[in-house]
C-alpha cells in the first residue's frame, strides 16, 4: 500500500475510475496547466465518498436537463421500459425493426417499423409505432460504404450517420455539393438521404500535439486488469506510459491497445503498481460517485451524464448513434452524439446512463457553448479487445433468450460437466445466475464453463468448479451476445432447438435469434 501522503490520491482514483484523471493543458494553445497538488487538494477524502442516491439523480436531472421533478421521474420509468423492450423487439421484428427512441418529452417509446404487422406488434408491446419506408440495414449499408470509401469522400464532409427518427442517412457538410457527392459514393437515393449544411466541425477534445503531455485527458471505466480512455489520448501506442496528475504525476498505466481512426477512438492500459480501478464514476460532488452495474446501451432520446476533468459532471440527451465523424487525415470514428457539454481535457472521460456505462469522450462540435459532444461506445471496445467491464456488487438474474426461454441447469443438478439447456423461465435457483466481478457467471457454487477450454464451434457450455481460467469468463454485451472470452464465440442454442431441454454450445457469433440473451 502507498504511504498516507499518496493514499488519498490512490483512493480518489479507484473511487472515480480515474475519471478525475489529469489537468495539464490539452495543447500548447490550451488553457494554463493546473498543478498536480491543486488536484490533490480538491480530491475528496475516502470517508466522504458515497454512491449517488435516487433523489440526487433526480435533482441532477432537474438541474442539468431543465425539467421538473415529475418529468424526471416519468423519464426514468420510460427509459427503464425502453431498455428492456429494445432487444426484445429487435429479435421479434427482425428486418422490420427500424430503430427505437424515447420521445423528446420523455413520455413515449417510439419504434420505427416497415410493415403494418410489425406496427401492431409494437402497439401490443406498449410502444408507439412509426411506419417508415426504408429498412435499417439498407441505410446502415450506405453509411458503412462511406466509411470504406473515405478517400473518395470530400474533405468538406464532416460527418454522416443513420437517423432512425427521420429514416434517412444524414450527411453533414460545408456545402450541398460535397454532401451530394458523398451520397453518390454511398449509393443513396434522394429519398434515403438528408443534408445538414453547416460549418460545424467535430474535433477531438484533446489536441494531440507533438510534445503535448497526456495529462490533458481523462480516464473512463475500469476493466479487469486496467482501464479505458480515448485512443487520441494514447496515439503513441503499445507500451506508452500513461501518467496521472494524482499522486504527483505518477505512472498509472501502460498502453496495451490504442486506435484512433478506422471507426475507433479508444485505448486500454494495464494498471501500474498498486493502482486499482473500482466500478465507479465520480459526479464531482463532495466525493460522491455513481456505481457502474453494466453497459446496456441507452436508446436515442434517453438522458445520460458525462464525467470529465474539465467540465466535471454534465448531463444531456442521446441525440444520434453511429455518427461517422471525419477527423481529417482519413481518420474516421463511429460515435454517439449527445447534448452533454464537454471541453478540452474531458477526452477519455465516462458517459453513464443511470448505472450503465455508455462510452468514452471523443470529440466536441465547434460550437460556442460546446454542448454537442461525441463518445466512443464502450461495448464495441470491450468486444474488440476481449475486455470485461468492472461492475459493482453481485448481480443475480435469470438469462432469457431464444423462444423466451431461460438458461437452465438440468434438474438443478449442480455437478461438474452438466451441459446447460433452455427451459421455460421459472425463477428457480437452477436459473438464477450471479454476474460476478471477475467476469464469471456463477450458479449453485459452480461456474459456466467451455468444456475442456475448447474453442471450436460446438463446444458444450457446461457447469464446472470455478478455477479462474479464461474459459469461464463470459460477457453479456449491449447487442445481446453472451460471449465466451476464451473462444471469442457466442453461447448458442444447438440446432435452433425450440423445445425445453435444447442444449447450449459455443458457436461463431452471427447475430441470430438463437444467440441473443438478456437479463430478467
Amino acid at each position: 500500500m502507498r504511504k498516507t501522503a499518496a493514499l488519498l490520491s490512490a483512493l480518489t482514483l479507484a473511487g472515480t475510475l480515474a475519471v478525475t484523471g489529469t489537468v495539464a493543458a490539452t495543447s500548447a494553445t490550451s488553457a494554463p496547466t493546473a498543478s498536480a497538488t491543486t488536484v490533490a487538494a480538491k480530491a475528496p477524502a475516502a470517508s466522504a465518498a458515497k454512491p449517488m442516491t435516487k433523489a440526487e439523480q433526480i435533482r441532477t436531472m432537474v438541474r442539468e436537463l431543465k425539467i421538473t421533478k415529475k418529468q424526471a421521474k416519468k423519464r426514468l420509468k420510460v427509459e427503464k421500459k425502453a431498455r428492456n423492450l429494445e432487444p426484445k423487439l429487435q429479435k421479434k421484428l427482425g428486418g422490420n425493426f427500424a430503430g427505437l427512441w424515447v420521445s423528446k418529452n420523455g413520455k413515449k417509446i417510439v419504434v420505427g417499423v416497415t410493415t403494418k404487422k410489425a406496427a401492431k406488434q409494437v402497439r401490443k408491446a406498449g410502444a408507439k409505432p412509426k411506419l417508415v419506408k426504408t429498412k435499417l440495414n439498407k441505410l446502415n449499408k450506405g453509411a458503412s460504404k462511406l466509411n470504406r470509401e473515405i478517400r473518395n469522400v470530400p474533405d468538406k464532409v464532416s460527418a454522416w450517420w443513420v437517423d432512425p427518427v427521420s429514416n434517412k442517412v444524414v450527411i453533414q457538410a460545408k456545402s450541398k455539393a460535397a454532401a451530394k457527392k458523398a451520397a453518390n459514393v454511398a449509393g443513396l437515393s434522394a429519398a434515403e438521404v438528408s443534408y445538414d449544411i453547416s460549418d460545424v466541425r467535430v474535433t477531438p477534445v484533446r489536441d494531440y500535439w507533438g510534445g503535448d503531455p497526456l495529462w490533458g485527458c481523462t480516464l473512463a471505466f475500469a476493466v479487469h486488469g486496467g482501464f479505458l480512455t480515448a485512443g487520441h489520448c494514447a496515439v503513441e501506442g503499445r507500451g506508452h506510459i500513461l501518467r496521472t496528475a494524482l499522486d504527483g504525476g505518477g505512472h498509472i498505466g501502460t498502453v496495451v491497445e490504442s486506435q484512433f481512426g478506422g471507426g475507433i477512438d479508444a485505448a486500454w492500459a494495464t494498471n501500474a503498481g498498486s493502482w486499482n480501478g473500482l466500478p465507479r464514476v465520480t459526479h464531482w460532488n463532495g466525493g460522491g460517485y455513481v456505481e457502474v452495474r453494466g453497459s446496456q446501451e441507452a436508446p436515442i432520446g434517453a438522458h445520460l451524464c458525462k464525467s470529465g476533468n474539465t467540465t466535471k459532471w454534465t448531463c444531456g440527451y442521446v441525440l444520434t448513434k453511429n455518427v461517422n465523424v471525419n477527423y481529417g487525415n482519413n481518420k474516421i470514428a463511429t460515435l454517439t452524439e449527445t447534448s452533454a457539454c464537454a471541453r478540452p481535457g474531458d477526452s477519455g472521460g465516462a458517459y453513464i446512463w443511470n448505472d450503465q456505462a455508455q462510452g468514452i469522450t471523443s470529440g466536441i462540435a465547434d460550437r460556442p457553448d460546446g454542448c454537442r459532444s461525441f463518445f466512443q461506445p464502450v461495448n464495441p471496445i470491450l468486444q474488440r479487445w476481449g475486455l470485461t467491464l468492472k461492475t459493482a456488487g453481485s448481480q443475480v438474474a435469470s438469462i432469457q433468450g431464444w423462444q423466451n426461454k431461460c438458461i437452465d441447469v438440468p434438474n438443478s443438478n449442480f455437478s461438474d460437466g452438466v451441459q446447460l439447456q433452455l427451459w421455460n423461465c421459472n425463477g428457480t435457483n437452477a436459473q438464477r445466475w450471479q454476474f460476478a466481478n471477475d467476469g464469471t457467471l456463477r450458479i449453485g457454487g459452480k461456474c459456466m464453463d467451455a468444456r475442456w477450454a475448447w474453442t471450436h464451434n460446438g463446444t458444450e457450455v457446461q457447469l464446472m468448479n470455478c478455477n479462474g481460467h479464461v474459459a469461464q469468463k463470459f460477457t453479456l454485451n449491449g447487442a445481446g451476445d453472451l460471449v465466451n472470452l476464451h473462444a471469442n464465440k457466442c453461447v448458442d442454442v444447438e440446432g435452433w432447438g425450440t423445445n425445453n431441454g435444447a442444449k447450449l454450445q459455443l458457436w461463431e457469433c452471427h447475430g441470430g435469434g438463437n444467440q441473443k440473451w438478456w437479463r430478467i
